[in-house]
C-alpha cells in the first residue's frame, strides 16, 4: 500500500555514537585480496588514515582469522570474516527513504542508477549480479546525490510495503569498498550480503547470503 502522505517515509538512523565504519571497510577490503595486503595498501584504497587501519586490524573482528605475511596481513578464514563483517556491521546510517513502482525491481535499479551517477547497487540487486538465481524483491541503493525518483516513475511509500530503499549513508567507505571489488556501481559481497538480510521477506535470504560467501571465499583479485 502506497502511503498517503506528502512526503516519503523516512527512517533516519539513531545516534549510537561514532561507529566502526573503517573497521569493516578494512575487512571488506581484506577479503578481496587474494595474498597479503600491506597497510599503507588499505589507506590507499579505502581512503582511511594510518592509524584507522592499524587500530582496525588490532580489533576483536579480526580475532583468529588473519595471518601476518612478509608483506602485510592475509586472511586466513574468508568464511568466519565473511560471518562476522555481515552479522556484526551496525549498519550505515544516515537517511532512508522508501519508494514504490510496479517495473520489475531490476528495471527500477537500472533506472535510478542511470539517473544518478554516485547510485550504489546494493541488497536483491547486487546478489543478483554477483550469483543470480533469485527473483530480487527489494532494490536497495546508496546514493550521494538527491535524484528525483517521482520523475523516475516512483511513489513515495513506507517500509511495509516498498520496493525501491534509497539510503544516504553516514558510511562513505562503501564506494571504497565497491571500488576495491572492481565494481564500482554495485556494492561489495558483503555489504550485498547484509542488505539482502534485512530486507528479505520471501525465506530464502539465508540461502542468498550463503551463495554470496562461496563466491567471497573461492573469488581471488
Amino acid at each position: 500500500m502506497v502511503s498517503l502522505t506528502d512526503e516519503p517515509s523516512v527512517k533516519a538512523a539513531r545516534p549510537t555514537g561514532r561507529r566502526p565504519y573503517a573497521r569493516f571497510a578494512v575487512a571488506r577490503a581484506l577479503l578481496a585480496a587474494d595474498g597479503p595486503t600491506t597497510q599503507q595498501q588499505l589507506v590507499t584504497d579505502l581512503g582511511v588514515t594510518q592509524s584507522s587501519a592499524s587500530k582496525a586490524l588490532s580489533t576483536s573482528l579480526f580475532d583468529g582469522v588473519l595471518a601476518r605475511r612478509w608483506g602485510g596481513v592475509e586472511v586466513a578464514d574468508r568464511g568466519e570474516l565473511f560471518d562476522r563483517v555481515v552479522t556484526d556491521y551496525p549498519g550505515p546510517g544516515g537517511v532512508t527513504t522508501y519508494w514504490w513502482s510496479e517495473s520489475p525491481v531490476l528495471q527500477q535499479a537500472q533506472s535510478v542508477a542511470d539517473a544518478d551517477e554516485t547510485v550504489l547497487l546494493s541488497g536483491d540487486v547486487a546478489a543478483d549480479a554477483i550469483s543470480a538465481w533469485r527473483r530480487p524483491e527489494h532494490a536497495v541503493a546508496y546514493t550521494r546525490d538527491e535524484p528525483d525518483l517521482r520523475r523516475l516513475g516512483f511513489s513515495m511509500a513506507d517500509p511495509d510495503d516498498y520496493t525501491l530503499m534509497l539510503v544516504y549513508p553516514d558510511d562513505k567507505t562503501l564506494w571504497s569498498t565497491a571500488r576495491v571489488w572492481t565494481s564500482p556501481r554495485i556494492a561489495d559481497p558483503m555489504t550485498a550480503s547484509y542488505d539482502v538480510t534485512r530486507t528479505g521477506t520471501l525465506g530464502d535470504q539465508s540461502e542468498a547470503v550463503d551463495r554470496i560467501k562461496d563466491y567471497v571465499i573461492g573469488r581471488t583479485r
